[in-house]
């Protein structure tokens, strides 16, 4: 693999030494093989390649060196792209010349010529060698099946029983490998069966129909990998087809392989980037087996010899192959050659260097040599997880080397003074490595005189307060204090807009908001004999572990692991090869597989919602926000096991349209990749912005309302709620707007417009204030009204309507409180309420729900309860009798 010549690295150079040569094939014939095997050697081959080696091949007038390169041309193909095709042609290549080979033999023998013209290569080996592999090509392996057979009962007698009964194994065999043409090859055995065992052909035949009902139900589970791969240039199919290999193909180390071929033969974006998540889906099936991988690995570097992915893949995993600094060295070498710093994008660029410092990490006892180089060249892109920089902190902290670390961290921070996380990154590193308390006290007054540049200011300076909340004194504190609200004053418009909740009371110290999206790492490999106390071992001295969920992938478990720091992170990284149970994991940053989705129909259930993307991948975990505010909240967070999967969920669902089960409105779904959360105005701080207005004429439009309320300030948005049955009638608004300012005093002085008249109508200006629903039992029906407890607080009123509606019958109407986990349905009649009551309880989203009469609504001693249920409740039918006793 290394190479003393670098032009051996350059594609160009190999591809112009062959046209070259080409010119003249006969005479540059050994020159142009030799010079193909070298770019073989460095670079894949496309079919087309292979095309016109073959073209070539053919031009040479000597036989039997055209046999001979033939040969030696299709065992480069079948290693390849070992697909059936490419063995059919062979072996019939083979079959051709054979007579013809044999006769050569015998006239060389007879003239005492030893020299062999042509290539000796046996039929029957090479069938052994193609049977073992094409069986794996779904698409063309009765190709060579019927090949062989032909073959093979050519000159077949009745007589020859032995070579009957070993042709008949291997019609078994065949029948028992799941294939396109699996039905025509189980006619083609009854033949067979017909012909030579004519005696005996029921128990021939029920022998062969119990293989070939097992393999007809195997192939439909092909047949749906296959039918979703016939669209060109998709690699997403291919993925998902190497990934089910990977998992449940008894043959999966030969069948990967050969799917791996066909997805580059039939796509014609093979040869491109588009496709390395397809040779990634295919590697990550080898890990999962524990194969030989380095071979794989550097075929990967082959097939895109530009691309970082690649070579990132290769060096990660250099420390399992043999001579491993040798193979490192020689690959660091053909990157510096293409000078892929340079000519690649730096987010590609940065798998690369991650791989490199995370091998020289290993391997060497001191710092990585490249350490310093990636980390300047990192300063110089902004990388909005700073990965290499991190990343090379805590190798430089593992190496003890605090001094260095230290300085990294601080680069960081004149690099990009405008981002928050880095200045926290900074400090949680100085107060996690002993840097004495004045240093750091130092460090957060310096980030705090800098807040009004960065892009959350609030977030620094809570981690400010905080500091000296838990190593300072009183004093310090409140000096900090006066600095935050002096410096965040410059940030804020007026001071009135200083929100009261960043000045933490001493003692009361508040949790930092997590970061899901950006501090989790994938744990592959997993053994099935491990715990998840066995996982959280391994990690236990990087930081400390937020969350933690453990899944079943198939032969091994995965795990997701999230932590509460970047450096806590970046140590867990290191971990990469542990080995938990005598089996060696693999670790690695899990990025983007979080989607964030809104706007579904408002009766959705949970479990509906989390159904619409359970085909685009395994889903980890399903998060709907507490409606206990009162707020109208209608989203959630999908976590993905895969990055992949999230994008295709994206990709699949993002615009998609829904109609709702109650207003039988229709609603396009948002979905989109969940990032590291920047600083959101809350509903709370937007309300100081806004102003509502009431008592308008049905059809005062938004222009209207502009031109009125303009002239108290700059204007933000005009919102103007209705129904859908007064839009049905004419109308543009409910009766009622609201109008959101740029800024609070804006909005103050709109309040001067109440009274004004809007289409000689007396309008009403109030400031806006949160909407909150009052419950007034006499609204409710008692007879068709139930109360209902059980559900969680993520629970919408629309969810809970649409459930009822689709159990019991039509509801009228409903009420939730969320505060106490309980709610009122009204029924369209009162059949229908007293269905209702005689069940108890029922499950809905894997809760509970009881039911009671309406007067036990927000009464525990009536009927149901908002507590939870205990181990020793009373059944509702036992406490019925107590009361009929009584």
């Amino acid at each position: 693999m290394e190479a003393s010549n670098r032009s051996l690295y350059d594609l160009k150079h190999h591809d112009v030494e062959i046209a070259s040569l080409r010119i003249d094939v006969n005479e540059n014939f050994n020159a142009l093989t030799a010079a193909r095997k070298s770019k073989l050697r460095y670079f894949s081959l496309t079919p087309h390649d292979f095309a016109e080696w073959l073209q070539d091949i053919n031009k040479l007038t000597n036989f039997g060196l055209r046999y001979r390169a033939t040969i030696e041309f299709y065992e480069f193909l079948v290693s390849e792209y070992p697909v059936a095709a490419n063995w059919y042609r062979y072996i019939g290549c083979v079959i051709e010349n054979e007579k013809e080979t044999s006769t050569e033999k015998e006239q060389n023998k007879k003239n005492g010529n030893n020299e062999q013209i042509r290539s000796s290569v046996s039929v029957s080996v090479l069938f052994n060698r193609a049977l073992s592999v094409v069986s794996c090509d779904f698409k063309d392996a009765h190709l060579v099946y019927n090949q062989y057979f032909e073959y093979c009962t050519r000159n077949l007698q009745n007589e020859d029983s032995s070579t009957i009964d070993s042709l008949w194994k291997v019609w078994l065999s065949v029948l028992s490998a799941s294939h396109a043409d699996l039905e025509n090859t189980f006619k083609q055995a009854s033949s067979f069966v017909s012909k030579y065992y004519s005696n005996s052909y029921e128990s021939h035949m029920l022998q062969a129909n119990k293989v070939y009902q097992r393999s007809q139900k195997l192939a439909n589970y092909y047949i749906k990998l296959e039918n979703a791969i016939k669209t060109p240039n998709l690699p997403q199919p291919w993925c998902d087809y190497l990934e089910h290999i990977a998992t449940y193909a008894e043959d999966a180390s030969t069948r990967l392989r050969v799917t791996l071929a066909r997805s580059r033969i039939e796509s014609e974006a093979a040869g491109t980037t588009q496709w390395v998540p397809v040779w990634l889906s295919f590697l990550y099936g080898t890990y999962k087996l524990h194969l030989d991988t380095e071979t794989h690995l550097y075929n990967f570097v082959r097939a895109f010899p530009n691309s970082a992915v690649s070579y990132g893949e290769y060096i990660r995993s250099c420390q399992s192959f043999e001579e491993p600094e040798l193979k490192f060295r020689s690959m660091l070498d053909r990157i510096e050659h293409i000078d892929l710093i340079n000519t690649a994008s730096y987010d590609d660029w940065k798998v690369v260097a991650l791989a490199v410092l995370f091998y020289e990490h290993k391997a060497l006892g001191g710092v990585p040599d490249h350490l310093k180089l990636y980390v300047n060249h990192a300063f110089r892109h902004n990388d909005v997880f700073h990965a290499v920089e991190k990343l090379a902190v805590s190798i430089a902290a593992q190496k003890d080397d605090i001094k260095l670390a230290n300085s990294i961290t601080m680069d960081l921070v004149r690099h990009f003074p405008d981002q928050c996380e880095v200045w926290l990154f900074a400090g949680q590193f100085q107060q996690a490595h002993g840097i004495p308390y004045k240093k750091v006290a130092k460090f957060y007054r310096d980030a705090v005189m800098e807040c009004s540049k960065m892009d959350w200011p609030e977030r620094i300076i809570q981690e400010a307060l905080n500091f000296e909340l838990a190593h300072g004194t009183l004093d310090s504190y409140n000096e900090m204090m006066l600095v935050a609200n002096r410096e965040l004053k410059k940030v804020l418009t007026s001071p009135a807009q200083l929100p009261i909740d960043i000045e933490p009371q001493p003692n009361e110290e508040k949790p930092a908001a997590r970061n899901r999206e950006s501090l989790k790492i994938k744990v592959e490999n997993i053994p099935k004999s491990a715990t998840e106390n066995d996982l959280k071992s391994i990690f236990s001295d990087c930081g400390e572990i937020a969350d933690s969920v453990l899944v079943d992938s198939g032969l091994h478990y995965e795990a997701t692991l999230e932590f509460r720091t970047e450096q806590a992170l970046m140590a867990a990284l290191t971990k990469d090869k542990k080995a938990i149970n005598g089996q060696h994991i693999a670790v690695s940053q899990l990025r983007e597989a979080i989607i964030w989705v809104s706007n579904f129909p408002p009766s959705f259930s949970q479990s509906e919602v989390k159904a619409l993307f359970e085909d685009c991948g395994q889903i980890v975990s399903a998060r709907f926000p507490s409606l206990k505010s009162g707020r109208e909240r209608r989203f959630c967070y999908l976590e993905f096991t895969k990055p992949e999967s999230a994008a295709a969920a994206v990709k699949k669902h993002n615009g998609t349209k829904l109609s709702d089960k109650i207003s039988g409105d229709s609603f396009k779904l948002v979905v989109a990749i969940s990032r590291p959360p920047k600083k959101i105005e809350t509903r709370k701080q937007v309300m100081h912005r806004q102003v509502c207005v009431k008592n308008l004429d049905y059809y005062t439009t938004e222009s209207e309302l502009r031109t009125v309320f303009e002239k108290h300030g700059e204007l933000e948005e005009i919102s103007l709620p209705i129904k859908k049955d007064m839009r049905n009638k004419g109308h543009v608004n409910g009766g009622y707007a609201f109008v959101t300012f740029k800024t609070e005093p804006s909005a103050l002085n709109a309040l001067n417009a109440d009274g004004e008249l809007i289409r000689n109508r007396k309008v009403h200006v109030y400031k806006a204030q949160p909407q909150v629903s009052i419950y007034n039992p006499s609204d409710y029906d008692d007879q068709r009204t139930i109360t209902i407890t059980g559900f969680p607080d993520s629970v919408r009123q629309e969810q809970l309507e649409a459930f009822m509606a689709e159990h019991f019958g039509t509801v009228s109407k409903s009420f939730l409180d969320h505060e106490t986990g309980s709610a009122v349905i009204e029924f369209s009649d009162s059949e229908t309420t007293k269905s209702a009551l005689q069940i108890e309880s029922t499950i809905f989203d894997g809760n509970t729900l009881r039911v009671g009469p309406k007067s036990s609504f927000r009464n525990p001693q009536k009927g149901t309860t908002t507590e939870p249920k205990r181990k020793l409740m009373v059944p509702t039918v036992v406490a019925t009798k107590r009361k009929r006793t009584k």
